[in-house]
């Protein structure tokens, strides 16, 4: 506890100074003009009965000018705070501003698909987060389309890199990813990245209806897209049984859906648009056992219609998989089929434990 005290008191003794110094800076003037307005009116009094002028006529005028600067001092008090406050917050607004100096203008984007029908390659893909740290090395990796592929590995082995790269999130520092023999650069990339879904661990739902939440995102909403979706990810027999089917809100953050509800309609929102590829990045690994097997029996009912690439950490969520490929140290240091692999697998996760 001492030590996040210490790491917080420097930050938060500056802020408090600055913002007394904000405030000072804002309410001087104020009592400058005052004083200065007044100690002038006495100085041209004294002035003038030194000098034997008839103040009869001076004080009148005075007194119409002290008035005037009166009722303005407020107005002038504005502007003073107008510009301490400007002057507060100017260093966080040029950190804004050049942060925002190197962002590229967003172009409408095309609903265009790159050709996808054979194999993504990644040939001698690496990825460095830092110079000479490498994430991921020397990567040689096939995925042949309409197949179904699981990545395992220890938290830190270069799965979620691996995914990131696949998607697009993410260039390669060596190598290269191609699709159909097309390389995947800024070019290619949003027509690649068209035909993925991505279902994550964690699904995100706003406190809207089902249907909003699977077309996520979208003003224009196709019925009968949602209800294709929500059928290939098993979940419109949960969603029909509802009072207002499709128009049942679900809560803030689907408070109102269970987990395996949840997951489900995360799937359909990957389907709504009808991908070719869909990755499962830990989707079903917050979920108790008998959740998981209804959530897998809607993935595995995908199989052989779209290429699914799965991260998970329950092995048995691979069993449906044609290849199973485990990483470690950021490399891929087997391959096969989960029949082979699997096994391997549990057998060294037991002498681990032991």
């Amino acid at each position: 506890a001492e030590a996040f005290a210490a790491r917080f008191e420097a930050p938060a003794r500056a802020y408090a100074q600055a913002s007394a110094e904000s405030l000072l800076t804002g309410q001087l003037p104020r009592f400058v003009i005052e004083a200065l307005a007044f100690g002038g009116v006495i100085v041209v009094v004294l002035f003038a009965l030194s000098q034997g002028l008839d103040t009869a006529g001076i004080l009148p005028l005075l007194g119409l000018f002290a008035f005037a600067g009166y009722r303005m001092l407020p107005a002038f008090q504005n502007v003073f705070n107008a510009l301490a406050l400007l002057r507060f917050y100017l260093p966080a607004v040029r950190l804004v501003v050049d942060g925002l100096a190197g962002e590229r203008p967003l172009s409408p984007r095309s609903p265009a698909r790159l050709p996808f029908g054979q194999a993504i390659r990644l040939e001698g893909v690496g990825f460095d987060y830092e110079p000479g740290r490498p994430a991921l090395t020397g990567i040689d990796l096939t995925i042949p389309a309409h197949t179904t592929i699981g990545l395992v590995g220890r938290t830190g082995s270069g799965k979620s890199t691996l995914i990131g790269l696949i998607l697009g999130f993410l260039a390669p520092t060596t190598g290269r990813i191609t699709v159909d023999g097309t390389t995947l650069d800024p070019a290619t990339l949003p027509a690649w990245q068209n035909r993925i879904g991505y279902v994550p661990q964690d699904i995100f739902l706003i406190d809207g209806t089902i249907a909003e939440n699977i077309a996520f995102g979208l003003d224009a909403i196709d019925g009968a897209a949602v209800e294709r979706a929500a059928r290939l990810a098993g979940a419109h027999d949960f969603v029909a049984g509802l009072p207002e089917g499709y128009a049942t809100r679900v809560g803030e953050r689907g408070a109102r859906l269970s987990g395996g509800q949840r997951q489900r309609i995360g799937i359909a929102r990957a389907l709504y648009h009808d991908p070719d590829v869909i990755v499962f990045d830990e989707a079903t690994s917050a979920l108790d056992d008998e959740t998981e097997a209804v959530v897998m029996r809607a993935v595995q009912g995908l199989a052989g219609t779209r290429t699914l690439i799965m991260i998970a950490h329950r092995l048995t969520s691979l069993a449906g998989a044609d290849t199973v490929h485990v990483l470690e140290g950021g490399r891929i240091v087997a391959s096969g089929p989960p029949e082979t692999v699997l096994p391997q697998l549990a057998r060294a996760g037991d002498q681990a434990q032991a």
